[in-house]
């Protein structure tokens, strides 16, 4: 992850926390996380700019999920497949981190079924990675570099609705509610980079 990647999830977390203001507990999902050995010290601006205030809110519960098992991950499972996935639904989670991953699985088409299936009520997904990047593989890269409208219609065939982007970084989120109107009176004030409804 690039700092100005980690700088724009950071704001983006804090834009979507005021409108969460009013829960007792919000859940943050950070999937695919790697291990702390990487976000402390290989990359200390990824907990500087988007875990360590979220670590200091007594009302964030942060899970981190990841493919290996190792010091500071939550729970070790492929999200590529079923398994895990009901431990993953009782959080009940607010906001779905999935950030440079989507490149590493072997079918992105099954974690966004997965998590259409089994991870159901309203939760924002924030989604990065590359959009021009190396060959670069964790453990595989299947050279997945989408552009706005790429990403955008991949999600939007799982009924995630796509409510702002920062186009450099490919950085992304989506909502999802299957109730636009909804989720526009009541979620995204204070996302002023609205950019489309669905059809």
């Amino acid at each position: 992850m690039l700092k100005s990647e980690a700088k724009s999830i950071g704001k983006f977390i804090a834009k979507i926390l005021k409108n969460l203001a009013e829960k007792d507990e919000i859940v943050v999902l950070n999937q695919g996380s790697q291990v702390k050995a990487l976000t402390n010290l290989q990359q200390p601006y990824i907990y500087k700019f988007i875990f360590q205030k979220l670590e200091n809110d007594y009302k964030v519960m942060i899970v981190h999920v990841d493919l290996q098992q190792s010091s500071g991950v939550d729970i070790t499972m492929d999200l590529t497949q079923e398994s895990g996935y009901d431990l993953l639904s009782s959080y009940s989670p607010d906001i779905i981190l999935i950030s440079n991953l989507l490149e590493h699985v072997d079918s992105i088409n099954s974690v966004l079924t997965n998590l259409a299936k089994y991870l159901k009520g309203d939760y924002y997904i924030i989604v990065s990675g590359p959009r021009f990047f190396p060959y670069h593989a964790d453990p595989i890269d299947n050279l997945f570099r989408p552009n706005k409208k790429e990403l955008r219609s991949l999600f939007s065939q799982y009924s995630f609705l796509q409510l702002a982007y920062e186009y450099k970084y490919s950085l992304n989120i989506f909502f999802s509610t299957k109730n636009f109107q909804h989720a526009l009176r009541d979620n995204l004030f204070s996302l002023k980079t609205l950019v489309s409804s669905p059809k």
